[in-house]
């Protein structure tokens, strides 16, 4: 496939092509050098600037809890007024929990600023709890829900501080996985190299080839003309001076090859034709059963010349319709066993039978009165031969293949000539099949004859004549009236 490509660009074009070809791989190598490099440091910039930015508002988150712890005791301590400060510093540790959640890539991080978040609003809750129980009953009174609160702002500074030695190790993970994407895409890198270096290697060897080749080639081809095989021909699948060179020695023996081998086509299609034809004709003389001759006719036909359906069809005895006979194959069977019929002057069958003359289609799809079989779906040419007598028509030889261009004029003649025969073999067989039926009647007719002669009596007579006639007519009772008077007299006899 490249060499024919190849061969379509200028020898010389093609040697400079190859270099720039070269250059291109040897970029093509350092843009993914330069890519790799790249990719790792915008990875390990992107996964530590999302992570240090969470951790820092969570560290600010702890550092404000810890603050509202002080300034809760500082309150418990009557230092101040009122436990404002405190909230605020919640408020506040809230608002940086809900920062670092905007920075946060894992799900389990995330869950876990949640239930901080849910334990800093039940730390609020605790605060008002001790500012409330302080204002009624003094700070004395308070101590255990500042004892509890005290514990609750520890837990969540130490659960605060857990999820920054988590997001640490997620960020060393994340590097160790950026490092390690980092080796696979260097090592994706060497691969590629190799390939694009073994590719160079195979694109130099086809570009010298398709120099080399055709220059084989000819020489070649030039010593079997020399020793006289003028079927020799050079492959040519380019534009270049080397394809050019060798345009002119196929041109050159050309001629001489399409006459040998036209010539000696013709004459074995010819001879086989002949062969064909003879056997036929020898098969038709020796048959005169027209079933049998039909159905051997059409297998003769399809095993000679490789076609993919044979059918003979018959006129009935109206002449309205044209009534299988013979086909090859299963389809030929089924068709057979259904009684399969075509009317007169409908598609290529009745026509040839209407106007007596051949109709070919090179092509079916394109011709608009073609009747498709679908136990034949590949059908793509037909020609159909009335088999006739003069301007009698007794039936049509229809014959496909599956091949366009596969029929020409020589199977027309050829098909003519064999439908001549089967006509004349149908009507010898016809003739014959009279010729039985009427020796069948005298042979009865005869026998009758003699039995009659040997009856004594005149009731053996009628009794002989009535049983022998229902044999022969197949009748179940036969009745003989002789002797019958005006006044319904008579002799009766049955059998």
């Amino acid at each position: 496939m490249i060499n024919k490509w190849l061969r379509r660009i200028s020898v010389q074009y093609r040697i400079v092509g190859g270099f720039l070809t070269l250059l291109l791989f040897a970029a093509l190598s350092a843009l993914l050098l330069v890519s790799n490099q790249f990719f790792l440091v915008d990875r390990l910039e992107q996964a530590t600037n999302v992570e240090a930015r969470a951790d820092r508002f969570l560290l600010l988150a702890s550092a404000r809890v810890e603050s509202s712890r002080v300034n809760l005791s500082r309150y418990t301590q009557g230092l101040t007024p009122s436990p404002y400060e405190s909230r605020n510093d919640v408020e506040e540790a809230i608002g940086f929990l809900q920062e670092a959640q905007g920075f946060v890539v894992s799900n389990e991080q995330r869950a876990d600023i949640q239930l901080v978040l849910a334990a800093l609003g039940n730390y609020q809750v605790l605060i008002d709890s001790v500012e409330a129980i302080t204002q009624e009953s003094g700070s004395s009174s308070a101590s255990q829900a500042v004892f509890q609160t005290y514990r609750l702002g520890n837990d969540i500074g130490q659960r605060i501080e857990q999820t920054v030695a988590d997001s640490e190790a997620r960020l060393t993970e994340v590097n160790e996985a950026v490092f390690a994407q980092a080796r696979n895409r260097f090592l994706t890198f060497i691969g590629i190299s190799v390939f694009i270096l073994a590719f160079s290697l195979v694109f130099s060897w086809i570009v010298s080839q398709s120099i080399v080749q055709p220059v084989h080639e000819l020489q070649s081809g030039a010593e079997a003309f020399e020793k006289g095989k003028f079927d020799t021909a050079i492959a040519v699948s380019g534009t270049d001076e080397l394809s050019s060179l060798g345009t002119s020695f196929n041109q050159m023996t050309a001629q001489i090859r399409d006459l040998v081998v036209g010539l000696e086509q013709r004459v074995a299609d010819r001879t086989r034709a002949l062969e064909t034809s003879n056997e036929v004709g020898r098969s038709l003389s020796k048959i005169l059963d027209i079933d049998e001759l039909t159905s051997e006719v059409v297998k003769q036909i399809r095993d000679a010349f490789n076609y993919y359906h044979a059918h003979i069809y018959l006129f009935d005895n109206d002449k309205q319709n044209l009534v299988l006979a013979g086909g090859t194959g299963r389809a030929g069977k089924e068709m057979l066993a259904r009684g399969h019929q075509i009317p007169k002057e409908k598609g290529l069958v009745g026509r040839a039978a209407a106007t007596n003359t051949p109709i070919f289609i090179e092509n079916v799809i394109r011709a608009a009165d073609w009747l498709p079989n679908p136990l034949l779906p590949e059908t793509k040419t037909e020609v159909a031969v009335p088999i006739a007598i003069g301007d009698e028509v007794l039936g049509v030889l229809d014959v496909q293949h599956n091949h366009l261009d596969s029929l020409n004029e020589d199977d027309i003649s050829l098909l003519q000539s064999i439908a001549v025969q089967v006509a004349f073999a149908l009507q010898n067989a016809r003739i014959y099949s009279i010729a039985q039926t009427q020796a069948k009647r005298e042979a009865v007719i005869n026998d009758i004859n003699r039995r009659i002669q040997m009856a004594t009596d005149i009731n053996t007579v009628l009794q002989v004549a009535a049983r022998e006639v229902g044999k022969a007519l197949g009748a179940k009772q036969v009745d003989v009236q002789i002797g019958k008077t005006v006044n319904g007299n008579g002799r009766n006899h049955h059998s």
